[in-house]
This record gives structure tokens, C-alpha cells and sequence, in this order.
């Protein structure tokens, strides 16, 4: 992402362009010819000097937003033919709803595997990534196979993303109706989209020494095998979560963009390194986006109903500043680096030179997250920026602080207490185990007992002696 006057942007084959055709600069202009986009909004491939760009223009800022919602949606795209597009207030460009279904089927007509030894089947099935796979999730695998297996050594074994989660061994006497129902485990910790493969090892007895194209084995995978799958959101505001909280069930969750008032390239890079990878998980174009300037800052009761991302230094962005105590990595007084804090040592020099990525809790309404990228010059900004950019990058940003500097340097922190998660996993613990529970209720009777026998040994005591006086 670049503004106009970057000389970067000549050097680029293919842009894209999105403006309000009184920003559109003239040689694009140009190249649109005249065209009416007062009540329109127009989508159109041009060429400019050696240039193609996709261009987005119109004179109404909400019709230009409805046309970057259309491209929002492949459905769409994919059925658009030509050069050009027309939006305007009536076009309807939404995605439909993005439904979980708590039962999915593997396959819809039933998959034959053929040969010796190992065999496999995989299948992909799609999960907003928001969401993970919770407790008591089980997968159905309904099958049937030869008869003339050797059946002290054929099984078959279930996989998630490459990890074994059971197996079975075939039998003879259930060669033409076999079943495997397995729980899913709760600590694979399954986010988002993930590969189910049945993999079967078909042994033959004596198999160098039979005709194998008259014999050779099989498997059949019928279409009744399925997943059972119950999901839950992801809340812990944690790099190993993201993109939650900024994404819901494959749409922008109520994200607000906090950026200075004087954007440079580096930072409008920061930008487009954000919703490069958000953008990948966002299946549906029905969320909300807003982006605020410094000086347009709406007030704290509009903005409690916002994910947060800040994107700026301490000296190009007012609002940082009113909020640094907040910061996991606080600036120092003058606002020239970042301080040393409770995880690590920083050098006061050294402070300059490095960019964080920090996810923490909105100032303003629990339940709402805070991304702050920042660094000491918008260089920096765009450096921590570049570990949420793909997802293989973000693999080295887990906990809720990164640090990272120009030589390639990353360290990543855990600053909220997990005290309370521990608890839950305690309780969650005990209630799974029935003797415990039996004996924590033997053991309230038992002490509800005592309590009544005290009560009625004072009362009695009293009135004794109430009756010696």
C-alpha cells in the first residue's frame, strides 16, 4: 500500500488504484476517459505508460466503498467478463453469512482407495479462524474393505493436520461394514482450517507370490463418515490466536485503524502488511472497517465498540502518547525509544532502533482488543509490521509482546498472568473426575453435619443453663 506521490509506485506493472476520483491523479484521469461516477462507482482495467491497473473510483464515498466490497466477494469476481463494472446504489454485493455446521460430511459420494500397504485419503475442511475445535468433537469413519487382507497386520489410523489420533485393526468379519469413532483430542489445539486423512496399510500374505491384479486389495470410505465438531471462540487476546479478536467468523470484527496525521510510506507499508494477512482469512466482506487520523480521533464512547489497531510512533501519534502507561513497551519521558521493563533489558540506544507488536485489552471496554505497532520512526512500525504480514512469518510472534529489530531479531513475551486460566483448568480438571467429586460431596454432607451438631449442642448448653439460673 502506497500514496500517489511514492516513486516506488512507477516502478510497479500492475497496480491497483483506489481513490475518489477528485484525489485520482490526472494521468489516470486520463486513461479512464470521461466517465460519470456522480451516482456510480466504476471498476476498470486501464493502461498507462508501460502500466495495467484495476481502478476503483467514484464521486461517493459510500458507492466507492460498495465497489471494494464487490471485490470483496470471489463469487463475484469470478463472474465478472470484461474490463469494466458498474456499482451503484442498487448493485448487491454482499457475501452470504458464514454458517458453522456442527456436522460435516467427509465425502459427498464415497471414495475408493486401491492397492497394497499404505493408502491414504485426506480431506480439507474449512473453520473460520477465529474458531477452535472444543472438548467432546468426535470424527465418524464408516468403511468397508477386501476379504483377503492379511488381518494380523492391516489397520487403519485416523490423522488432523499429520497427527495420529487412533487406529483399528481390521478384522475378516467386518471386511463389509466396519466403523471408527474417535474423540478429537483437546490438546492438538485445532484452529481454524484443518486436513483430516484416513490412511489405511492394506497387508497382503504372501503377496510376492500371487497374481496381484486379480487380488489386489481395497478400501471404500462411504459417504455416512463424518465430523462431529463442537467450536468455540478464541478470546485470549494472544499472538498464537491471531487474527482474533479483529476477525469473527471470517469477517472483520468492528476493526477501527488509529494512524497519525502525517502518513509516510513506511507506515501506509505497515498498513497494507496488516490486511495482507487478515485479508486472507476474511471469507466474508460484511464486516467493518474504520480508519481515524489523529486529529479526526472520535470520542473514547464511539470507540469502545472497536477493535484497535494503532499504528504510529510515540511523536506522530497524540493518542499513543495519552495512552503509553498502557503499553506492555512504554517510551521513555522525551518519547525518543522504548524503556526497559519487567521481561527485558533494553539499551537506551538500542531503544531506537526496534518496533513492537503489543496485544492488549481496549482502553476503553473489556472483551475489545488493542494491536499497537510501533516503533521510534514509522521505519520501525513497518519492521514489526512485516511479522504480521504472512503466516510464515507470524509464527514468530506468540504471546502478547514482540520485539524486533533491523538485524533479524525477534523476542516474544507473555505480559498477562495466566492465573486465571490456571484456575479454570483446575476446576475443569476435578469436575472430570467422578471419585474426586463423589468424595468432595461425601465430604460437604460430612461437614454440613457438623455444623448442625454444633448448632444443637449450643442451643441445648444455653438453655441448661438458662434453666440452672
Amino acid at each position: 500500500m502506497l500514496p500517489f506521490q511514492d516513486p516506488k509506485l512507477d516502478r510497479h506493472e500492475m497496480v491497483v488504484i483506489v481513490a475518489l476520483y477528485e484525489n485520482l491523479p490526472d494521468g489516470w484521469k486520463q486513461a479512464l476517459g470521461q466517465v460519470n461516477v456522480r451516482n456510480k462507482a466504476l471498476i476498470r482495467i486501464v493502461s498507462k505508460d508501460n502500466q495495467s491497473a484495476l481502478v476503483v473510483t467514484s464521486e461517493d464515498p459510500a458507492l466507492l466503498e460498495k465497489a471494494g466490497r464487490l471485490i470483496g466477494n470471489q463469487a463475484l469476481v469470478n463472474q465478472l467478463d470484461g474490463t469494466e463494472k458498474w456499482v451503484d446504489a442498487n448493485t448487491n454485493v454482499k457475501t452470504p453469512d458464514i454458517t458453522v455446521s456442527r456436522d460435516v460430511t467427509l465425502t459427498e459420494t464415497g471414495d475408493k482407495l486401491t492397492g497394497m500397504m499404505h493408502q491414504e485419503k485426506s480431506y480439507f475442511v474449512t473453520l473460520p479462524a477465529n474458531r477452535f475445535i472444543a472438548e467432546a468433537s468426535k470424527i465418524r469413519l464408516d468403511f468397508r474393505y477386501s476379504d483377503n487382507l492379511d488381518f494380523d497386520r492391516s489397520l487403519v489410523t485416523i490423522l488432523i493436520n499429520d497427527t495420529p489420533i487412533g487406529s483399528k485393526k481390521l478384522t475378516k468379519e467386518l471386511s463389509n461394514q466396519d466403523q471408527l469413532t474417535l474423540t478429537i483430542p483437546k490438546n492438538l489445539e485445532i484452529s481454524g482450517n484443518f486436513t483430516v486423512t484416513a490412511a489405511f496399510d492394506l497387508e497382503l500374505k504372501s503377496a510376492g507370490c500371487i497374481e496381484l491384479q486379480d487380488q489386489m486389495p481395497w478400501a471404500y470410505i462411504t459417504k455416512d463418515s463424518l465430523l462431529q465438531l463442537n467450536t468455540k471462540d478464541r478470546t485470549d487476546l494472544l499472538f498464537n490466536n491471531y487474527p482474533n479478536p479483529f476477525l469473527r467468523d471470517a469477517s472483520f470484527n468492528k476493526v477501527a485503524v488509529l494512524m497519525p496525521d502525517k502518513m509516510d510510506s513506511y507506515n501506509y507499508l505497515a498498513i497494507g502488511n496488516l490486511f495482507h494477512l487478515l485479508g486472507k482469512y476474511a471469507e466474508a466482506n460484511t464486516g467493518e472497517v474504520t480508519f481515524f487520523r489523529d486529529r479526526e480521533m472520535p470520542a473514547e464512547s464511539e470507540l469502545k465498540q472497536y477493535n484497535l489497531i494503532s499504528i504510529g510512533s510515540y511523536k506522530e501519534h497524540s493518542w499513543l502518547q495519552k495512552h503509553n502507561g498502557k503499553l506492555f513497551f512504554k517510551y521513555g519521558s522525551d518519547g525518543a525509544g522504548l524503556v526497559s521493563n519487567e521481561k527485558m533489558s533494553i539499551e537506551e540506544d538500542y531503544g531506537k532502533r526496534i518496533g513492537t507488536l503489543q496485544l492488549m485489552e481496549s482502553p476503553y471496554a473489556p472483551g475489545y482488543g488493542w494491536l499497537a505497532v510501533t516503533g521510534a520512526s514509522s521505519k520501525y512500525n513497518y519492521l514489526a509490521s512485516n511479522l504480521l504480514a504472512t503466516d510464515k512469518a507470524k509464527w514468530k510472534a506468540h504471546g502478547d509482546g514482540v520485539v524486533t529489530d533491523a538485524d533479524g531479531n525477534v523476542e516474544a513475551f507473555r505480559f498477562k498472568k495466566q492465573a486465571g486460566q490456571e484456575g479454570n483448568r483446575l476446576i475443569d480438571r476435578i469436575t472430570e473426575r467422578g471419585d474426586v467429586m463423589r468424595y468432595a460431596v461425601v465430604l460437604g454432607l460430612v461437614f454440613i453435619m457438623v455444623i448442625v451438631s454444633l448448632v444443637f449442642l449450643v442451643r441445648k448448653y444455653r438453655k441448661k443453663r438458662a434453666g440452672e439460673e
